[in-house]
Parts: structure tokens; sequence; C-alpha cells
């Protein structure tokens, strides 16, 4: 049981508060990585400034075309002002991927040339979760999402969370990015290293908050499930826990910590009887 409860916990911490996720959905559905049909900037071959459009379901992006033909100047208005700008010219993306430093050792971000603040319109926001998906793609957790994936859901994620927890979303964000540290559990995903505190806050404040980010099962969890994952991020045992399983390098040492936070294992236990019976995840 306690490996179960350590892959289901840290499951419920990625997806109420981890701005991009952690790994793949319990339910085994493919969650979305982007907005369907939307186009983001990229790099292409030869470090081309192109773009590429976010397919129907949303799981994937196309491959990154460059160099279409720019559209032809439209005539000028009748008061003689400049005419408009013919359909047909690829958008540049805002930036093949720019480097965030102090983020994750400066490690260039860029999967499919998407980092820094590279996409345009994104601002604040693409800059935060570039910064934090380079954290955790830097620890090679074998079994989280790369960087792209990460990244992508991360854009559709954080605005929702900001705007209903914005103090929460600003703390967590900026002690994760300047403290914070990452390693990989025994169950192949990341884990948190400090900024305790500051994660249940987060956690707790975006637990039933639903963005265009979540699977079909993060999404019904949040809405048939609200009081018990709510209650799981709200136990006074639940920073004690991250700060335990922080120092852990083996399955025994996780096992203790879940026998050492009863309260926690019971209401995370909870959501699990909760989302299974009412989700079918």
């Amino acid at each position: 049981m306690s490996r179960l409860f350590v892959r289901l916990f840290w499951g419920i911490v990625c997806a109420a508060g981890a701005a991009g996720g952690c790994g793949s959905d319990e339910s085994g559905a493919k969650p979305h990585v982007c907005v369907p049909n939307a186009s983001v900037g990229c790099a292409g071959p030869g470090n081309c400034s192109g773009y590429q459009v976010c397919n129907a379901d949303g799981t994937g992006y196309t491959t990154c075309e460059c160099g279409g033909t720019g559209g032809a100047p439209g005539s000028g208005g009748a008061s003689g002002g400049a005419g408009s700008v013919g359909a047909g010219g690829a958008t540049d993306g805002g930036g093949s991927g720019g480097t965030i430093a102090g983020s994750g050792g400066g490690m260039a971000g860029g999967d499919a040339g998407i980092g820094g603040a590279g996409t345009g319109g994104a601002g604040a926001t693409a800059g935060i979760c570039s910064a934090a998906c380079q954290k955790k793609a830097a620890a090679k957790c074998p079994n989280d999402p790369p960087y792209s994936v990460c990244y992508s859901k991360c854009l559709l994620a954080l605005p929702s969370y900001q705007a209903v927890c914005g103090g929460q979303s600003l703390a967590w964000h900026t002690c994760f990015e300047t403290t914070g540290t990452v390693a990989c559990s025994t169950q192949g995903h990341w884990k948190l290293g400090g900024c305790f505190d500051e994660a249940q806050a987060f956690a707790k404040c975006t637990a039933c908050v639903t963005s265009q980010g979540d699977s079909t099962c993060e999404a019904c969890a949040k809405q048939q499930c609200c009081t018990e994952v709510e209650q799981a991020h709200a136990t006074s045992e639940y920073a004690s826990y991250l700060s335990c399983m922080s120092g852990c390098t083996s399955e025994s040492c996780e096992g203790a910590c879940y026998s050492g936070h009863p309260v926690l294992a019971q209401a995370v236990e909870k959501f699990i009887q909760c989302r299974s019976a009412k989700c079918g995840c």
C-alpha cells in the first residue's frame, strides 16, 4: 500500500499545485498539452523561425513549419494609412527559446524552440513555466514528461491557478525557482526539496481549480472529490511528509514516511477511494 500511496500522493501534488505536472495520469488517458488548433512559435531546421499548430485533441503539435511566403501588403486605406497585411505569412514565434539564468543552471530552454519568453503573448507566464520545467527536466527523472510537454501543460494550467490563487502562486514559484531543489523518487517522478510550506499553501488553494491542462481524470477528481483532495492538502502532516520524502533514496524510507504520517495517509486514501468510485481512474 505504501508504494501505491506514494505514487498517487505525488499525483495529487502535481495535479493540484505543481505547474506542468509530474507524469502520466493514473487513468491512462492522454492529458492536454496544448490548446487545440492554437499555434506557437518554434525553431525548425537550421534554427529557422516558424510556427507549429496544436492538434485537434490537444495532445501534441504538428511539425515546425518554416519559410512560408509572406503575404502581400494590402492596399492603402481611404485616408492614406498603411494597408493591412495579407494572410499567409508565418507568425514570428518571438524567439527560439531564451536562457533562464539561475533557474536550472542556466540551461537553455527549448524542446521545439519554446523556452524563456519565447512564445509570443505568453509573457511572464512563459518565463515562470520555462524556469520550473527546466529545473524539473534537469533532474532527468525517467517517468516524467519531457520539457516540451511540461512547458505546454504549464501554459494551459498556470493562468487558471494565478486567477484564483495569485499570492500563493507567486510565493510558491518564487521559492521553487530560487531555493527549491528537485530529485527523483523511487517511482521515477520528480520530488521537491525545500519550499514545503509554500507548496502546501499553493496546492491547497488550487486543489479544486480546473484548467485547460487537466486530463479527463484530473478534471473529474477536482469536481467530484473536491472536499477529499482539499482535506488531503490541508492536513498538518503535509509539509512534514514532503520533507521526509525529500531525503529518501529507497522504498523502505518512503514506506517509513508513509507509516509515520497516518493522518495524511488516511486523507489521501479517502481521495483515492472517491476518485475510483466517481471517476473510474
